[in-house]
């Protein structure tokens, strides 16, 4: 079996997903180029069934903060936040609550500069936690992808 492979520099193995995935460049691919790949059975628990990836986002400002949502799948994932502070907002704040297991580990930026920012897999989440994104004086979206068999 066959993956095509694209001029990013990032290509990596997904074992969850059985794929190989190149973090997007935002750059059109000029030539693709087939890299040969030893394909791995899935587990007799698949059997029928084939493993999918679903992207998962929340979205929040100041009038819907916060938001909330359940992390499903079956494999960790790792979370991603995009936030947007315009400028002259008094008092930005963007904080990630998770929940998991009866433990909670927080993360936030205060005294953020205005424009936007982004921090690519900041934190990992098991399927059953709860994430919480709240905000003050920004715009924020935390997304992750979950993968399940169909």
């Amino acid at each position: 079996m066959h993956y095509p492979l694209t001029h990013c520099h990032s290509v990596t193995y997904d074992p969850c997903a059985r794929r190989c995935c190149c973090d997007p460049c935002g750059r059109p691919t000029p030539a693709v180029y087939y890299v040969p790949v030893v394909y791995a059975p899935a587990p007799a628990s698949w059997a029928g069934s084939y493993p999918m990836t679903i992207p998962h986002e929340l979205t929040a400002d100041p009038t819907t903060t916060p938001e909330e949502a359940l992390v499903g799948g079956k494999c960790d994932v790792h979370l991603s936040l995009e936030y947007l502070v315009e400028t002259g907002a008094p008092a930005p704040q963007v904080t990630v609550t998770i929940t998991s297991d009866g433990l909670t580990s927080t993360w936030n930026d205060t005294g953020i500069a205005p424009g936007y920012h982004v921090k690519e897999s900041f934190a990992s989440a098991k399927p059953g936690s709860k994430v919480k994104l709240e905000v003050v004086d920004a715009l924020a979206r935390l997304r992750w992808c979950e993968t399940i068999c169909c």
